[in-house]
């Protein structure tokens, strides 16, 4: 079986647009081959963690085409997930949105038939950023459209234009995205105008970037405090960025000019727009109320004599109200306000503040006409209506709880409880007289948690909750215990206990210690596999290693024994080159089988472990075939070729490998060398070659393949 990713989404993208992660099967034709994918998604300030894969989304079996391909389009189940936030009313402070904004990666791996059940392969090292949001304009704009506004170096994320009137007492937000590596400490600033010429600056603290990196501003006038700076003076105008401590500006002034003039029925709205921002807009209209009523007696009869007619006071009444308005934008200077219009009908998110609270706003955009049009002038007439929820009551006042909405329950399935329980000694902690062990057992599908209960003999230990299917916990000596596990599957929802194998702990010591000084690095790697080499410090008197590693997460481990030595090290290969792996050691003490406990080290995952420089070009290798040369090569049985290639950035030197073609048997290598270095290649034999770069900074690059020669006379 064999597999890679072709395309990844970008690093930041809207869960409105197409997200789409493309994949290439090596063996489509394969019986039962699909690749089964997980999507799964952290806080925006979060982080994938060997304990912690974050929430699963959606997990999908997708088949491949004739030509091997699988796309897996996942932005309505990241759109599903995320929500539009907008402030409090009484809050005028800068708001952290976590609502609308997501990390998110996937977990795949591919099956078939025979092997419906593989290692999972992680794909958390690129962990991508998704906004609520976004307008595809043309079918092919995928992400662009978010790409093309950080280019334009926008200043919010807003499609208004500024230079606009703001009324006195209308409520005005804006919406800004860190998208920078920095983090730096933020504050809203607003420097104020009077139509004086005097001047006066406003700052506002933002939340810190570890609690998120979208933020809404409040930028009305009220809002930001700007009456009453200096009494008596009427504000001209106003620009709003956002800048760190040090006078560094990460989002350019956006100016708003004070409209003083009153106006007979102007309205403010609330929306979220395209980008994921929170914008306001101004219309001026009317309004008819409907009212829509509705009265309902119930009449019951049975057999021939009986009959019953319920009283009025039993009778459901509804009466529904509308407000329905009819309004226009006004005559705005402004072509690119048209744009602007026409994102906020696109939304599904319109708000409006009526009597201390929000109200949702419903669009009917279906009588009215458009307004006149010239080169500078633009009007754009709205129609629309508040709705209210229908209430159900009878005349006497009596509220039979028809109108109480009661959530139906998160999950309608059965909690499964977990299985595969198994314990494994770790160490010894004497200065506790205790011993340290994990717990493990199988994951379970959308478990929240478990909880793990310990019994000494007598009485179980209060409930110990581990996120994952694992867990430490420290075990006094000279007992015996059990123990058990369930799974959390929601508040209140528990599966039933498995009980794990029993545990009996004597005061005797290992008859030898674990290895220490565990380390692993990287030896190859190609865009599938990659090759491992694993080191710890040599114990003395022992017999020999049991090296151990699986995907982290999954069940059984592959094992390998290794020799003593000084120090011990070995080398595996087959390894996924974004998988996740998790590896222990433990020694051998003596031949009649006792063993210390496990040491475990770092988890990695080997595309991970690269350097940080790119790998070489243009390799070429050259050979004098001339009547001297072949002379010269028949005499000593080799010719000497020169290897050349052109030179990456941040390389220290470079690593060459040689082998003869079509043996598969192990590299000539030297390294530390330079282009134009020389080697020794056998006559009348075919060659295949490879070079990576060192890195300056530590690490190295992947391989690549030089042009492969023969070396006939």
């Amino acid at each position: 079986m064999s597999y890679r990713i072709l395309e990844r989404p970008y690093k930041f993208s809207y869960a409105a647009n197409p997200v789409l992660y493309r994949f290439d099967v090596a063996n489509p034709e394969a019986p039962g081959c699909a690749i089964e994918i997980e999507l799964r998604t952290v806080p925006i300030t979060g982080t994938v963690t060997d304990t912690d894969w974050g929430v699963l989304i959606s997990r999908q079996t997708l088949y491949p085409g004739a030509d091997g391909v699988v796309n897996f389009y996942c932005q309505d189940y990241l759109n599903s997930y995320m929500d539009w936030h907008v402030a409090e009313l009484a809050s005028n402070e800068v708001v952290a949105v976590t609502t609308q904004i997501r990390k998110y990666y996937i977990r795949h791996r591919q099956i078939q038939k025979g092997n419906t059940s593989p290692a999972w392969n992680s794909d958390s090292a690129n962990l991508l950023t998704v906004l609520k949001g976004g307008v595809a304009k043309e079918k092919w704009d995928r992400n662009n459209f978010f790409v093309s506004y950080l280019v334009a170096n926008k200043p919010f994320l807003t499609w208004q234009p500024a230079d606009e009137l703001i009324g006195l007492e209308e409520r005005r937000y804006l919406t800004y995205f860190h998208h920078y590596d920095t983090t730096p400490e933020l504050r809203l600033k607003a420097r104020v105008v009077y139509q004086d010429g005097a001047t006066d600056t406003v700052t506002k603290a933002f939340p810190p970037l570890s609690a998120s990196l979208l933020f809404h501003l409040p930028a009305g006038l009220k809002q930001l405090g700007l009456f009453g700076l200096q009494p008596g003076k009427k504000v001209w105008f106003y620009d709003v960025s956002v800048e760190d401590d040090g006078g560094n500006v990460y989002a350019k002034p956006y100016r708003l000019y004070a409209d003083y003039r009153p106006y007979y029925n102007a309205f403010s709205f609330i929306y979220a727009n395209s980008l994921g921002g929170i914008d306001s807009m101004r219309v001026r209209g009317d309004y008819d109320i409907e009212i829509q009523r509705e009265y309902t007696e119930v009449e019951k009869a049975g057999g021939d004599y009986a009959g019953e007619l319920l009283p009025t006071e039993r009778a459901v009444i509804n009466i529904s109200k509308y407000e329905v308005y009819k309004g226009d934008a006004g005559m705005l200077n402004t072509p690119r306000m048209q744009e602007a219009m026409q994102d906020m009908l696109l939304s599904d998110f319109v708000l409006r503040e009526i009597a201390g609270r929000w109200l949702r706003v419903m669009h009917m955009q279906k009588t009215q006409p458009m307004g006149g049009t010239d080169d500078t002038v633009w009007s754009f007439p709205l129609q629309w209506r508040y709705t209210f929820n229908n209430s159900q009551f009878t005349p006497l006042g009596i509220n039979l709880g028809a109108a109480v909405e009661v959530a139906p329950p998160d999950d309608f399935s059965v909690c499964t409880p977990p299985s595969g329980l198994q314990f494994e000694y770790i160490e010894a902690v004497p200065a506790q007289l205790a011993h340290r062990y994990r717990f493990t057992w199988n994951e379970v599908l959308a478990a929240e948690g478990y909880e793990l209960e310990v019994n000494n003999g007598s009485t179980w230990s209060a409930p110990i909750f581990a996120a994952t299917n694992t867990a430490l916990i420290l075990l006094e000596i000279d007992n015996q215990y059990s123990w058990r596990v369930r799974t959390k599957c929601g508040d209140g929802d528990y599966s039933a206990y498995t009980v794990g194998p029993g545990i009996d702990i004597v005061s005797t010591a290992p008859a030898c210690s674990a290895p220490i000084n565990l380390e692993t690095e990287l030896v190859t790697i190609d865009q599938t596999t990659a090759t491992m080499q694993f080191k710890w410090s040599q114990v003395p008197g022992v017999l020999e290693y049991v090296l151990e590693w699986r995907q982290s997460g999954s069940g059984d481990w592959q094992s390998k024994v290794v020799a003593q030595a000084a120090p011990p090290t070995t080398i595996q290969a087959g390894f996924l080159r974004d998988g996740g792996y998790e590896w222990r050691v433990r020694s051998k003490c003596n031949a009649a089988g006792d063993y210390s406990g496990y040491a475990y080290g770092e988890t990695f995952v080997p595309s991970n472990l690269l350097g940080s420089c790119t790998p070489p070009t243009n390799l070429s290798v050259t050979i004098d075939r001339s009547t001297i040369g072949k002379a010269r090569a028949q005499i000593l049985g080799y010719f000497i070729p020169i290897f050349q290639w052109t030179a990456a950035q941040a390389a220290s030197s470079y690593e060459w490998q040689l082998r003869e073609k079509g043996t598969n048997g192990a590299w000539l290598t030297q390294n530390n060398v330079q282009s134009g270095m020389m080697g020794n290649a056998l006559v009348n034999r075919n060659w295949e070659w490879r070079v990576r770069t060192n890195c300056t900074g530590g690490g190295f690059s992947q391989f690549i393949n030089g042009p492969e020669f023969n070396t006939n006379v």
